[in-house]
C-alpha cells in the first residue's frame, strides 16, 4: 500500500442513527417535532434521493441524531451506499440502519474522499468483509469505527473528492435528460398513434 491507513474512529466519531420507533414514541407534553428521516431506499449511490425521505413527528431527540454539513452517512447493510452530508440534507435525522461519520477537528481528511473512499467498489467489498449476520448480514460501529481508511496527502483526498462530485453532477444531468427525453417520446407517442 502507497499510503498510511489510520482506523476511521481516529478521523471521525462514528455514532448509529437514533431507531426510528423510539424516534417516533410519543412522550407527554413535549410537542412534536416534524423532521425529515432518513430511510435505507433513500440514500442511493452516493446521493440522499429527496423522494424518499420520510415526514415524520419526533419527540425527544438528541441533536447528535440529526445529520450536519460535511458529514458522511453508510448504510449497515448492503448494498453499502454512502453520501457526503450537503447543506440542503442537513438536519435530517438518521436512523438506525445507518452511521454517521463526524470529522475530528484536525483530522487530516477531506470528508468526499471519505464518502468516495467507503463508497469505492473496493472500499465495498473491504466493508462487507467486516459483516456479520447470516441472511442479512450486517455492519457494527465498531467495526467501522476501526476500519482502516487509506490516507493520501489531504491535496490528493480534495482533487479526487472533487473530481466525484463532478462526476455525480455530471451523472445527475444525464438523468435529467434522459427523463426529459423518455417524456418527449412518450408524448410524440401517445399524439402520433392515439392522436391525443
Amino acid at each position: 500500500m502507497k499510503y498510511q491507513a489510520v482506523p476511521l474512529g481516529e478521523l471521525c466519531s462514528v455514532s448509529t442513527g437514533m431507531p426510528a420507533t423510539r424516534a417516533r414514541a410519543v412522550v407527554d407534553d413535549v410537542p412534536p417535532r416534524h423532521v425529515r428521516m432518513l430511510q435505507p431506499r433513500a440514500l442511493h449511490r452516493g446521493r440522499i434521493i429527496d423522494d424518499e425521505l420520510s415526514d415524520d413527528a419526533v419527540y425527544r431527540v438528541k441533536d447528535e441524531f440529526f445529520m450536519r454539513e460535511g458529514d458522511v452517512v453508510l448504510k449497515l447493510a448492503t448494498p453499502y451506499d454512502c453520501a457526503l452530508i450537503d447543506a440542503a440534507h442537513a438536519g435530517v435525522l438518521a436512523t438506525s440502519f445507518a452511521v454517521i461519520a463526524r470529522k475530528k477537528e484536525n483530522a487530516p481528511i477531506d470528508m468526499g474522499y471519505l464518502a468516495l473512499f467507503l463508497g469505492s467498489r473496493q472500499g465495498n467489498q473491504k466493508l462487507a468483509s467486516l459483516s456479520r449476520g447470516g441472511a442479512l448480514s450486517m455492519l457494527t460501529r465498531r467495526a467501522i469505527a476501526e476500519f482502516p481508511v487509506v490516507l493520501p496527502p489531504l491535496e490528493t483526498q480534495e482533487h479526487l473528492a472533487r473530481l466525484s462530485e463532478a462526476l455525480r453532477a455530471r451523472c445527475d444531468e444525464y438523468r435529467t435528460l434522459v427523463a426529459l427525453d423518455e417524456e418527449l417520446l412518450d408524448s410524440l407517442f401517445v399524439k402520433t398513434v392515439w392522436g391525443e
